[in-house]
């Protein structure tokens, strides 16, 4: 009878937590692990030097930038307070005061201190990388105040710092020291939401840093999961062997997803255009009106369609129309009409082109010879790790050869790919990803572009006003004046055609609703922002859930003890021995 009243008791304690454990839950938030489908490995966690946008917004939440933009970043000059809490500046912006929030610790337990934010400021002055280099070689001096605070002094007028330290990091000296930034793949010692703990070719793990200042982690592991097959991603986020698919599932399957309610995708802006870069290094490639006619021949339309399902924005400007203030887009377009800068396909005007210049297929095979009577043939690097990117550059293949242009494509793994590229150099044609994620707002071109350090491919700039593009693009809130300069930018970008804008990639989640819960952010959930607040929920941020939870443990608890009561009752009654 013992024996009975005992298996008994344990068989109830053990439903009673099981259903406790279940009600713990908020809104399906588990605290324990998200696995997340991306289709490639990221190029590198380091903000200051990734070339692509994954490894640019995972860098988001595995580091913390100093101040945030405001809503109105993009058009405006808006910051708000983050881990600079207070900041003073002069009339002519050549002193800056900057003051750290109190009582931040480092990942590692350490203090941040004043000395902190000197060390970074000083340390990306003279060994980081555009536009950083760029934007603080007028840096003169700096000066700790207190503990928290500290004065830069510039010789030139710095009104923009304010805007650079929303993509800048605090950086950690013990780590850094004397090493080139250029060497650091990802930061061990972080303020950010979550910490690097493992990286190898499958996957990427990050775990929570307990010491975040400014929210709660909502999960204790983050487990990126690469896959560059799309079939195989769908699979597994169908089978549930995956929580969250970011640009992994091909857009021709969202038709199956987008109406079950098991599932949540959103479709968010990402801050990059993918333009073909033509490299003016190579001698058939420095002839201008050769380059005029390649960019005639892309069928953007029929890129959006075939490879994206329509879930992309075709682009035809230089600088993202979504950069650009709202009310200042018609006007925008007018001006570009009115200049006669305006990218478009037009195969019949691409070949007229080619044939002046001496191309001709002498042969009869559909392809083009050079005036010396060589194939022309041209080699594209592309990646080989992203589905979508692949099927891009096959189709930028067949609009070339479409119109007699031959080329081979070398496919590299994405850290290959980045190195040929940017380091290297080493192609004719390629696809790449414009970071204007580094610095988001509508003056990035223009700083890209004045950056000595970057020599973005031979551009030819001397024609636009230094000065003038200073004081109107960057110092002004004018719109107007705003626009005029960067139309000047376009212009030099159209004219050297060494750029050819394709797309703007969007970024498409798709979320199992039972584990991730709603989350607000415009652009996606790998922000801070949209982490937080899943964490804020899980520690009582929803106050009405909260209380519903805590009421129905109650209810178990009472339940269970009477359960407990009537089975000691039963058992003493010898009831389960009756025949």
């Amino acid at each position: 009878m013992e024996k009975h009243y005992v298996v008994l008791l344990v068989l109830i304690l053990s439903l009673q937590m099981t259903a406790l454990n279940i009600s713990g839950f908020n809104g399906g938030i588990s605290n324990d692990e998200l696995r997340i489908l991306v289709p490639s490995q990221p190029d590198s966690l380091n903000p200051f030097i990734s070339r692509t946008g994954l490894g640019w917004r995972i860098s988001t939440i595995t580091t913390e930038t100093l101040l945030k933009p405001s809503r109105e970043f993009f058009y405006y000059h808006g910051v708000k307070p983050w881990i600079i809490v207070k900041w003073w500046n002069n009339d002519n912006y050549t002193t800056w005061v900057l003051r750290l929030k109190k009582g931040l610790t480092w990942s590692n337990g350490e203090v941040v201190t004043a000395e902190d934010l000197k060390y970074t400021i000083r340390y990306l002055k003279e060994r980081g990388v555009p536009p950083w280099t760029t934007l603080l070689k007028w840096l003169s001096s700096t000066r700790i105040i207190n503990e928290t605070s500290v004065m830069f002094n510039f010789t030139k007028p710095a009104p923009y710092l304010l805007r650079l330290l929303t993509s800048t990091p605090l950086l950690y000296e013990g780590e850094v020291r004397d090493r080139a930034l250029k060497d650091i793949k990802y930061f061990n010692v972080t303020l950010g939401l979550y910490k690097v703990v493992e990286w190898t070719e499958k996957e990427l793990v990050l775990t929570a840093n307990d010491r975040y200042p400014l929210g709660k982690p909502p999960f204790k592991t983050m487990r990126f999961i690469f896959v560059n097959d799309a079939h195989e991603a769908y699979r597994l986020f169908i089978e549930g062997d995956a929580d969250v698919s970011i640009n992994a599932i091909s857009p021709f399957r969202m038709k199956d997803l987008i109406n079950d309610k098991r599932f949540k995708i959103t479709i968010s802006p990402d801050l990059s255009t993918y333009v073909l870069v033509v490299n003016p290094r190579r001698e058939l490639l420095r002839d201008i009106p050769f380059r005029h006619a390649m960019s005639m021949c892309f069928n953007a339309t029929e890129l959006k369609v075939d490879v994206f399902n329509g879930y992309v924005d075709v682009t035809c400007t230089y600088v993202p129309l979504h950069l650009i203030p709202p009310k200042g887009v018609p006007d925008y377009l007018d001006f570009l009409k009115e200049r006669g800068i305006r990218l478009g396909y037009n195969v019949t005007k691409c070949k007229a082109i080619l044939y002046s210049l001496g191309y001709k297929d002498r042969d009869g095979d559909g392809m083009l010879e050079t005036p010396t009577g060589e194939k022309l043939m041209l080699t594209m690097v592309a990646p080989v790790d992203d589905p979508l990117l692949v099927n891009v550059t096959k189709k930028v293949v067949d609009d070339l050869r479409s119109v007699g242009i031959g080329v081979n494509i070398t496919w590299l793994k994405t850290r290959e790919y980045v190195r040929q590229i940017y380091v290297t150099k080493d192609f004719d044609i390629t696809l790449m990803e414009v970071p204007y994620y580094v610095f988001p707002s509508i003056e990035l071109p223009a700083l890209l572009i004045y950056s000595e350090e970057e020599g973005p491919y031979g551009l030819n700039i001397a024609s636009v006003d230094h000065d003038k593009l200073s004081i109107d693009v960057l110092y002004t809130y004018n719109l107007t004046a705003k626009l005029e300069r960067i139309l000047d930018l376009e212009g030099v970008l159209f004219a050297d055609r060494i750029y050819v804008p394709l797309f703007a990639r969007p970024i498409i989640e798709v979320c199992r609703a039972d584990k991730v819960g709603r989350y607000s952010s415009i652009y996606g959930l790998l922000t801070t922002d949209a982490l937080t607040s899943l964490g804020a929920a899980q520690v009582g941020g929803n106050i009405p859930f909260t209380l519903i939870r805590l009421l129905v443990n109650v209810a178990l608890v009472i339940v269970g003890l009477l359960a407990m009561y009537s089975a000691k009752y039963v058992v003493e009654s010898g009831y389960l021995l009756r025949p």
